[in-house]
């Protein structure tokens, strides 16, 4: 039933879709409770062939359990436990947040980047879910910030600190009271889109903030400066591991995946032949245990690394991988083509189960899990 609904989505209209949504949230709901009780719920935003935006959630069996119409691309998505909704953050450069009931799906509130201000597509909340933290653009002044808004008070922005740094990407909690910001380094603004407006003089940094009162506690600077740290995801011992893109010579092989816990950055080092797979850009990046994984989307590779030892582990192939999200010991993974896949990953060998495969979808490029 849900993969019939899922396909007569595509082709209706938002209007029509809206009131199906409004009328059958209660059963939807009812359903999506009953399954966060016994098995991990994903979320991802995604597209389809006519470019129209949509965030659904599916369970581990691939199961559709909602589907709700954006009216915008969304990209990262956020899990507030403290009252059950999910924030849905448009893509780099746009400027919406969307905050739904996690069960239903159904939008319970929306907000937009003050003006002269866009999103860069991530965030987080604060320990309690009071407060959301979101990476941000002031385009107008040319600065970067992480704004502060007040979660009970209709999402109220109630104050900003720098970032410390341009292009501030995925940010996390490293401690209760300490921001960890990827700064990516690069300059954008809405009226050019997606363009990067300063590859020549952009300057990445791995930043840690004190929210306390927006104090930069110290940063951390790559050795080629045109290394975009993207996106991060926290480790064992207090490790935030890093992926990167790299906006240099095409023709040069470098290594994109390293780690940080005190001192410098340490990139992890492989071959010339995986770097060559990884095309110098990576899409996302978990941690499971003592491993990290990250989605080479452009390589159609995922590729795994031993946060130890700081080395290459394997590479898995999947054409246009991208989301990834640890639950119950497998890895799922969505890619560009409507994919859901499961990999165990053995001390030996690799496993890839094919979960489901959705037409006329494109999921976008992080999956989030409950």
């Amino acid at each position: 039933m849900f993969k019939k609904d899922l396909m007569l989505m595509m082709g209706i209209n938002r209007r029509v879709f809206i009131k199906f949504l409004a009328s059958s949230s209660i059963f939807y709901s009812q359903i999506a409770l009953g399954e966060a009780k016994h098995s991990p719920i994903f979320f991802s935003a995604f597209n389809n062939e006519r470019g129209e935006s949509f965030i659904s959630s599916f369970n581990q069996n691939g199961k559709i359990l909602f589907t709700t119409p954006l009216n915008y691309r969304g990209h990262s998505v956020l899990y507030n436990k403290q009252n059950n909704t999910i924030a849905v953050f448009s893509r780099r450069p746009g400027n919406k947040i969307s905050i739904l009931d996690y069960s239903s799906g159904v939008i319970i509130n929306e907000f937009k980047s003050h003006l002269g201000y866009h999103f860069y597509g991530h965030g987080c909340f604060s320990n309690n879910g009071k407060i959301l933290f979101t990476s941000e653009n002031n385009y107008e002044k040319q600065r970067c910030v992480i704004s502060i808004r007040d979660v009970s008070n209709n999402y109220k922005l109630i104050g900003e600190y720098g970032s410390a740094g341009i292009g501030p990407h995925e940010i996390l909690l490293y401690e209760k009271n300490i921001l960890c910001v990827a700064n990516g380094g690069i300059l954008t603004h809405p009226k050019t889109g997606r363009k990067k407006l300063n590859i020549n003089s952009m300057d990445s940094n791995l930043a840690y903030i004190d929210l306390n009162n927006g104090q930069l506690i110290d940063k951390y600077y790559l050795s080629d400066s045109q290394l975009s740290i993207r996106h991060i995801t926290k480790c064992k011992k207090n490790q935030i591991a890093i992926a990167m893109q790299y906006q240099g010579n095409k023709n040069k092989l470098i290594s994109l995946v390293g780690n940080h816990n005190k001192g410098e950055i340490t990139l992890f080092k492989t071959s010339d032949n995986i770097l060559k797979d990884m095309k110098q850009y990576c899409g996302s990046i978990i941690s499971d245990n003592d491993k990290i994984i990250v989605s080479n989307p452009r390589g159609n590779i995922a590729t795994v690394w031993d946060n130890l030892n700081k080395s290459f582990i394997k590479k898995i192939s999947m054409v246009d991988v991208c989301g990834i999200a640890n639950a119950k010991n497998n890895i799922f993974m969505t890619n560009g083509y409507g994919a859901i896949n499961t990999i165990s990953m053995e001390e030996n060998s690799t496993k890839i189960n094919k979960i489901n495969k959705f037409r006329n979808v494109k999921w976008d490029n992080h999956l989030t899990v409950i």
